[in-house]
């Protein structure tokens, strides 16, 4: 799929910045978990690099368990950030990025080619 960014400062944090640290990514993720937290900047490059081999959201690996989100976030889907004890509770937002395509469809997974992703490690539970 093709991946947007919602803005620089998370793509650069997807990207290791420039120096390829993986710094803000790492902030990230002790902002959402806490310091002794599971999920390392890998695990995250591991899903961003499932995001990007896929065609579509349909063909998206299960373990990731893509689904969308309901209530507030409707219209926004979510993929799982494994960790060293399987699924977890955290994930990465995204929305589909089709401005003026007929052949997108919200409710069809194959028809999301284009992503839009909002957030790299949330849990919004």
């Amino acid at each position: 799929m093709k991946i947007d960014f919602a803005s620089q400062k998370l793509e650069d944090a997807a990207n290791g910045e420039k120096n390829g640290t993986f710094s803000e990514l790492s902030k990230i993720i002790r902002r959402a978990d806490g310091k002794n937290s599971q999920i390392i900047p890998s695990h995250i490059g591991e899903v961003l690099n499932d995001l990007l081999a896929a065609n579509t959201c349909a063909d998206l690996p299960p373990s990731t368990h893509p689904h969308p989100l309901q209530g507030d976030r409707k219209g926004e889907f979510v993929v799982d950030i494994p960790h060293q004890r399987g699924r977890g509770k955290f994930r990465i937002i995204f929305r589909p990025n089709h401005t003026n395509d007929q052949n997108f469809r919200i409710d069809n997974p194959k028809t999301i080619t284009k992503i839009t992703i909002i957030e790299l490690c949330c849990d919004y539970h």
